[in-house]
């Protein structure tokens, strides 16, 4: 059945508070962002990070169009190597789609008119020696797009597609948040199919063009999130865009990400060298080897965790069907940013693991989310040995010193269309070994309460204080045992977890 001939932008619903809240706090963390690039970075910094973005680029969306190449031989290829071992094809596409990421500084700078031909000149350059045929024109044939119900629209209604597209992205850049208006821009290209060969190419590229003239910094579309990605593109021909905005989002964060760990890099670097310039190179080695002694020790015992935590939940909704549990995890963090928490540097995209429980009867969605966050905690003063007394107060003087990096427990709750009324957070003050076993600890907070929809009452969130010798598996059995009585009301003896 032919689609629709003009495509129909989807009604967008904000119905999903991780989205909205997601959508929400976006804006500050590219605010801050932005706030340090414009502080000043090197140069030399400055080309470093947009080159690592654009091999990124180049690697990943070509491999998703089925390329070959692999990160380290796209890197070769653009630094203007030969790789023998491949077809040149491969090697073409990496090349044009290179150039064709550079053009985009171009069209930011404002120095070129932006309308429906730069589609077509985008896309000219994406397939400028790798297939010269069909590089930028529209298509002259009906298409149907692999494993996908949708059939775009004949090709006698592609320009009108695409200029229609131009008219409404001016009409309404300022009525939709960037990251909802680039998600409906990729997919109209999508949808469209307006080309041969390349759609997909140009589509990421001009969704990279919008995001970069709102201020905001390209996304990369991992070949790991492939699945993701067409699923999304899928939901979004039915007419429900939420997975691709999320996934958008998510990615428009890794890339803040990058950037934030090459300045935190930078920053290190020179308050390293200012410190142990006295002391000595031999001094820094060896401050540089004990901190990576004990990331070592801090992230194999996170992801001890984090698989334990897993396993115990896969019990659960084996044994409570009647619970829905979603569990996602992220990837473990670099060395960087262990020393970047540590340091009290600003750090974003700091998940551990999240997991969510629905129970569709009852209504009540909770979401977990674990994360990283530096904390400081203060302690009296000394000089010599010798307590300071604060000669304001006449008390002894405090100072602040970095603690461990802590993982922190956020709950929402959702009941009968209600948001949950007091959001708080368990500290995890403690993820460490004692006798080659992990541990952790979580912070008593008593005076915490939260709303109970099933009891429609205030009752205590869960919380536990762990010692040295309580087992990790006991622990998160009672820290779970918590959750299901006070959010679902389901006793723990309907739960069996092995040990």
């Amino acid at each position: 059945m032919q689609s629709e001939i003009i495509y129909k932008v989807p009604e967008l619903k904000r119905e999903d508070e991780d989205l909205q809240s997601n959508l929400d706090n976006i804006g500050k963390v590219i605010a801050d962002l932005n706030n340090r690039r414009d502080k000043g970075l090197s140069e030399d910094l400055e080309k470093n990070i947009k080159k690592q973005l654009m091999i990124s680029h180049v690697y990943h969306s070509n491999a998703i169009e089925g390329n070959r190449l692999t990160l380290r031989e796209t890197e070769l290829i653009l630094n203007n190597m030969v790789i023998n071992e491949r077809p040149l094809k491969d090697e073409l596409e990496a090349r044009d789609l290179a150039i064709a990421n550079d053009y985009l500084e171009d069209l930011i700078s404002g120095y070129e008119t932006i309308n429906y031909k730069t589609i077509l000149k985008l896309h000219q350059l994406v397939l400028r020696t790798s297939n010269e045929k069909y590089a930028g024109v529209f298509r002259n044939i009906e298409v149907k797009i692999k494993e996908s119900d949708h059939i775009p629209p004949d090709h006698l209604h592609i320009e009108q597609n695409m200029k229609t597209m131009f008219q409404w992205m001016n009409r309404n850049s300022s009525y939709f948040h960037p990251i909802e208006m680039g998600a409906i821009i990729h997919h109209w290209i999508t949808w469209v199919h307006p080309f041969t060969d390349g759609n997909g190419r140009v589509a990421r590229l001009f969704l990279n063009f919008f995001l970069l003239q709102k201020g905001y910094p390209e996304v990369i579309i991992r070949i790991d999130d492939r699945d993701k990605y067409y699923e999304a593109l899928i939901q979004a021909d039915n007419g429900k865009m939420e997975k691709l905005i999320l996934l958008i989002s998510e990615n428009v964060r890794k890339t803040v990400d990058l950037y934030e760990s090459f300045i935190n890099e930078e920053e290190r670097k020179k308050e390293w060298g200012r410190q142990y310039k006295k002391e000595g190179e031999r001094r820094k080695k060896e401050a540089e080897s004990k901190h990576k002694y004990y990331y070592n020790i801090w992230i194999n015992n996170i992801l001890v965790f984090q698989n334990l935590m897993e396993r115990h939940l896969d019990e659960i909704s084996d044994n409570l069907t009647e619970l829905e549990i979603e569990y996602e995890s992220y990837e473990p963090f670099t060395m960087n940013k262990y020393f970047d928490l540590l340091e009290g540097r600003k750090v974003s995209h700091t998940w551990v693991f999240r997991f969510k429980i629905f129970d569709d009867i009852k209504n009540i969605k909770l979401s977990c989310v674990f994360y990283a966050k530096n904390l400081s905690i203060k302690k009296p003063l000394a000089m010599l040995g010798v307590n300071v007394i604060d000669q304001k107060t006449g008390k002894q003087a405090m100072q602040e010193i970095a603690s461990n990096v802590a993982i922190y427990f956020s709950t929402k709750t959702v009941g009968h269309s209600e948001s949950n009324l007091i959001k708080e957070e368990i500290d995890l003050v403690h993820i460490n070994s004692f006798e080659d076993r992990l541990t952790f600890s979580v912070k008593n907070r008593s005076n915490i309460q939260n709303y109970n929809f099933i009891t429609k009452k205030y009752d205590f969130i869960p919380q536990i204080v762990q010692d040295k010798e309580t087992p990790p598996e006991e622990i998160i059995q009672k820290f779970l045992s918590q959750i299901l009585k006070y959010y679902y009301d389901i006793p723990f003896t309907d739960v069996v977890i092995e040990s």
